[in-house]
């Protein structure tokens, strides 16, 4: 409950530190159950909402000219802020979409050497928006590798 003392250890000996740990346990999850909002305010910042994470990675063998959709429901809030493409062998352009919209920035031309391309607008996805690739101006690109970055935001 608000207002109640978090335990503090008594002693270092395993015991104890167990016991201790037990009771913040208990103390802790009383707070969360109750709704303690400056226990839950205190906790966002310590772990921080915003984490870098990678979003995912694609390989597409023989990618055609279209739009492939890697994400039909989204689950979290994310922002995609950067797309690194390469091939094995020729090259297309390569375009990510959030809802049909492209992320602002250039798009990815991808070739036998890795690019990546930072996207600082229109790069935001709510909980449910679909993620696309879009592949364009193939010619000849096999194992065609597609890794999206960013952030994801914890639900407080």
């Amino acid at each position: 409950m608000p207002g109640e003392i978090i335990p503090t250890p008594r002693g270092s000996d395993p015991s104890n530190l167990y016991t201790w740990a037990q009771a913040l346990a208990t103390v802790l999850t009383r707070r969360f159950a109750q709704g303690d909002k400056n226990l839950a305010n205190g906790l966002d910042d310590a772990a921080g909402l915003e984490q870098d994470a990678d979003l995912g990675h694609w390989l597409l063998e023989a990618p055609d000219d279209k739009t492939y959709t890697i994400v039909g429901k989204l689950k979290q809030p994310v922002t995609i802020t950067e797309v690194t493409t390469i091939t094995k062998a020729g090259s297309c352009t390569v375009t990510v979409k959030i809802n049909g919209v492209a992320l602002g920035g250039t798009a990815n031309s991808a070739s036998t050497s890795a690019q990546s391309q930072s996207h600082t607008t229109a790069n935001e996805a709510v909980a449910g928006d679909t993620i696309d690739i879009v592949v364009s101006s193939n010619s000849g690109a096999e194992m065609l590798t597609v890794d999206i970055s960013g952030t994801v935001t914890l639900d407080p």
